[in-house]
């Protein structure tokens, strides 16, 4: 096969084709679910035909799966003959496609998992606001948490190009402070204790 499978050695898409397939499995049924026109939207192709033979074929030899999702495992010493229809060139580029995108796909459903959990915080939040709406503590934990899953939002509407390294990092960050506010006992009832014992009201910023 290639001198060296792996997706940093082959051939990279560029930066606007990334983009481009990113917002076209954001706006598809499944984000995780490759189509017909996925490796022409990516750019591996040049027309509508050999995309669909392509994804026809990733099929055929379990690349893509019957649920639709992604095996880079079955990517193996047979992929030239396979993809005999691709030149060379194109078909590192779609390896480094199939690798790339496995990529992509843990890191969705990491932050779907997250908006999930973080949603859940905000509904609980909110009905700790709604059983005492005097607490400024109980509303400053719920616009943390509320910040954190917009912030996580935010970071699934990205594209690859978009991202930064610490918008990455803030964003996890951002997470596990939501977590510890919401996981904490209930502030009011800690600050009324506190309060009457004359001590300092507890932090979990």
């Amino acid at each position: 096969m290639f001198e060296d499978m792996s997706a940093p050695r082959a051939a990279r898409l560029a930066p606007q084709r990334r983009d481009m397939l990113y917002a076209h499995q954001l706006a598809s049924p499944s984000f995780y679910v490759l189509d017909e026109r996925s490796l022409l939207v990516a750019g591996v192709v040049d027309s509508q035909r050999l995309s669909k033979r392509a994804f026809l074929t990733m099929q055929k030899h379990g690349i893509i799966t019957a649920e639709g999702k992604l095996d880079t495992e079955k990517v193996g010493p047979k992929f030239i003959h396979q993809f005999s229809f691709i030149d060379v060139y194109r078909q590192k580029e779609l390896v480094n496609m199939l690798f790339w995108w496995q990529e992509e796909c843990q890191r969705y459903g990491k932050l779907v998992d997250e908006d999930r959990e973080l949603e859940v915080l905000v509904k609980e939040a909110e009905e700790r606001v709604r059983e005492d709406g005097d607490d400024v503590q109980m509303k400053e934990g719920l616009d943390q948490v509320r910040f954190a899953r917009e912030w996580v939002r935010m970071k699934i509407r990205q594209g690859p190009s978009q991202r930064r390294v610490q918008t990455e990092e803030s964003g996890a960050d951002a997470m596990e402070t939501a977590r510890r506010t919401m996981s904490a006992p209930l502030l009011g009832q800690l600050g009324a204790a506190a309060k009457g014992r004359d001590e300092a009201l507890p932090s979990y910023r």
